[in-house]
């Protein structure tokens, strides 16, 4: 039965494409992701085959049925396509449409991850450390709580720009999300992106330390 399923999901996959395909949509994405891969000269951009299990927050291996592989896959590939269908027509320049792919690709295959861990009842946030009183299990938030995925991608693809240099600073993160701020982000989502660019970061220099959430 699991086989069945599993060959089910992949028949529903080709569907899904031949669907998209009809009505253009996945002619005009693939087609605009292609040009950069061509420039680019690898196809690292592409999404790639993932792994057969996830890791939760303590680093253990969840190994995933046929089933669960194929959902994991799926999401991963649709979301891919969905964020590159999202932003990869605002990006200007070659080197901003290549960092807009990289950036689409990592959310991808973490959003799939997440949503995996969920589906076998764990939550992505939850590690355990030992405390005073043995080991005692912990929720820290997501690091981008509050965050549109699309705006994930557009700080990511920024900040890896600006990193090309080896570093990235405190005043180029500043500069990064204060465009996105005039641009609608809210500012309680600055004050989160201020810290997700950096964990290390306190409020000391976070323009946007009276507005955390």
């Amino acid at each position: 039965s699991q086989t069945r399923g599993t060959r089910q999901a992949v028949l529903d996959m080709v569907d899904d494409y031949l669907a998209a395909a009809e009505g253009g949509f996945a002619v005009r994405s693939y087609q605009a992701v292609f040009d950069v891969v061509r420039k680019d000269g690898s196809t690292e951009l592409l999404p790639s085959v993932m792994q057969s299990y996830v890791k939760d927050g303590n680093g253990e291996k969840h190994e995933l049925s046929a089933v669960e592989y194929v959902e994991f896959q799926t999401d991963y590939n649709r979301l891919y396509w969905e964020y590159v269908e999202g932003n990869l027509d605002d990006a200007g320049t070659d080197a901003e449409r290549r960092a807009v792919l990289r950036a689409a690709k990592e959310l991808a295959a973490e959003q799939a991850k997440r949503r995996a861990l969920e589906r076998l009842g764990l939550e992505p946030e939850d590690y355990e450390h030992k405390g005073k009183n043995g080991k005692e299990s912990v929720t820290v938030p997501y690091k981008y709580d509050g965050i549109s995925e699309d705006e994930i991608i557009t700080f990511e693809a920024q900040k890896a720009l600006a990193s090309s240099d080896g570093g990235f600073s405190q005043d180029e993160a500043i500069d990064i999300i204060q465009e996105m701020v005039d641009s609608g982000l809210s500012k309680e989502a600055a004050y989160t992106l201020f810290h997700a660019a950096n964990s290390s970061w306190t409020d000391k220099n976070n323009p946007w330390k009276r507005y955390k959430p």
